[in-house]
């Protein structure tokens, strides 16, 4: 998603999409990933966010990615995220889990509560510092059975 010049800690996140029982590895999806740059904004003039990527999930439902550590927005009001949409020939497009960050102190008391009901697809992922500074972690997700609706602006990944 981010070249080698891209201002930021460079972060990797791998993990497995799996269907709604949570437990099949769900091969063949499409996974879209994006967030903010280090500046804490998705580009510099209107339109679609800059770090941005399509995946397919692997045979196994997994997946994998390497990029910068986003921002959280300028006026601090939210978390630093990664947002996250599937699809495929067979899955509705949906929204998926927002990644966020243990530890962030921009993390809210709702967010927290909710990580914590999904239980092992909790949203709020540890990042461990490895090799060469890049910070790492996982983050699963889980298919809904029905899509969701995606307004104009969120459309992008689905758009191309």
């Amino acid at each position: 998603m981010a070249g080698p010049d891209e201002p930021g800690e460079p972060m990797e996140i791998e993990g497995t999409v799996y269907r709604p029982d949570g437990v099949t590895p769900a091969a063949g999806v499409v996974l879209y990933a994006y967030h903010t740059g280090a500046d804490g904004l998705y580009a510099a003039t209107p339109g679609p966010p800059r770090l941005r990527a399509w995946f397919r999930t692997d045979p196994r439902g997994r997946y994998a990615y390497r990029t910068i550590r986003p921002a959280a927005y300028p006026e601090r009001r939210f978390a630093a995220h990664v947002h996250t949409q599937l699809w495929s020939d067979n899955v509705p497009a949906q929204w998926g889990t927002d990644l966020l960050f243990a530890g962030d102190p921009l993390l809210s008391a709702s967010e927290r509560r909710e990580s914590e009901a999904l239980a092992r697809f909790a949203n709020i992922r540890p990042l461990v510092r490895g090799a060469g500074g890049v910070w790492r972690g996982v983050h699963d997700l889980r298919l809904k059975t029905t899509g969701d609706h995606f307004e104009d602006n969120t459309r992008h990944g689905l758009q191309g």
